[in-house]
């Protein structure tokens, strides 16, 4: 009933606009990005993630925020079609309609981002997750966290990368079932130091094929140039 609701929700504040279109069914689907990229129309009254595939991009609005597993708080994003990304403290949780689906996933030992913040690191922890299609559950993955300075080549808009703090994610399989994760790109983290950390853009791929940045946008942003 959420999602039909939020379905609605997104049609009224898009319309029959070019990124209405299916999101994640294939990157060429997204809205065309260049640095003169016509921004859409955003309702101020609502929440929104920029979501980058490759050279396309597209909004996401929030729908609510649900109980949180292992953070402060964990936020349901919806595109117009329907699918689904649910961020805690900047890392996706879980998916819904995309080509590749983390159905669920759990950490074990995750730092804080105040703990981040405040050691030198790197930090170890495990997570485990639950994939779609395939049905393939439990795949377990030891990950190291660590600083890098700001990169060079993001997605990331109208904000200094030298604000940031940056972190690093890479991956190493823990399980037979990891195996196909070995060459998972690494994740990338930007965070926003005060008054409480908060991630406010990642890169994250849910597989080889299927590499999302997102930034937290906020509806007067959409005015401004690249």
């Amino acid at each position: 009933m959420k999602l039909f609701l939020f379905s609605l929700l997104i049609i009224s504040l898009y319309g029959c606009t070019p990124e209405s279109k299916s999101l994640f069914g294939t990157v060429t689907t997204l809205l065309p990005h260049t640095r003169n990229a016509i921004q859409p129309q955003l309702n101020p009254a609502y929440a929104y993630l920029r979501v980058t595939a490759g050279d396309r991009v597209a909004y996401l609005v929030k729908g609510y925020d649900a109980p949180a597993k292992f953070g402060r708080i964990r936020s349901v994003w919806y595109s117009q079609q329907g699918e689904v990304l649910q961020i805690e403290d900047g890392r996706i949780v879980a998916t819904a309609g995309l080509t590749t689906d983390w159905v669920d996933v759990r950490y074990q030992d995750l730092p804080s981002w105040e703990r981040t913040l405040n050691e030198s690191g790197p930090w170890h922890y495990q997570r485990t997750r639950d994939l779609m299609p395939g049905y393939r559950f439990g795949i377990t993955e030891r990950l190291t966290l660590s600083r890098i300075p700001p990169p060079k080549t993001y997605h990331l808009v109208n904000v200094a990368a030298t604000e940031l703090q940056w972190f690093e994610e890479r991956t190493e399989p823990l399980s037979s079932a990891a195996s196909e994760t070995a060459h998972l790109p690494p994740a990338r983290y930007a965070v926003l130091k005060a008054p409480v950390p908060l991630v406010i853009y990642a890169e994250v791929c849910l597989d080889p094929q299927l590499c999302l940045a997102w930034q937290a946008w906020q509806p007067e942003n959409s005015r401004k140039t690249n």
